[in-house]
């Protein structure tokens, strides 16, 4: 018989949601960092410590679309 064991359960880091949002892939800012994917999606998914560099360069790439997403006009819906 298999005993209760208890799995363990990683806390994802704030980006994860952030990036899921803005539809940006875990490859693409991989690339863009300099790190792979696999380490990434470890990072982001609580499994490893996120290293202050890969977040400060995740951060930087946020602040870019956010500012990007508020000048853009919102379009008017015609009924």
């Amino acid at each position: 018989m298999i005993q209760n064991t208890i799995l363990n359960i990683y806390e994802p880091h704030k980006f994860k949601h952030q990036l899921e949002f803005y539809g940006i892939r875990q490859y693409d800012i991989a690339r863009s960092i300099g790190v792979s994917q696999t380490t990434i999606s470890r990072q982001l998914n609580g499994i490893e410590p996120m290293k202050e560099i890969v977040e400060d360069e995740i951060q930087i790439i946020l602040n870019q679309l956010k500012r990007k997403r508020k000048h853009q006009p919102i379009p008017k819906i015609r009924a």
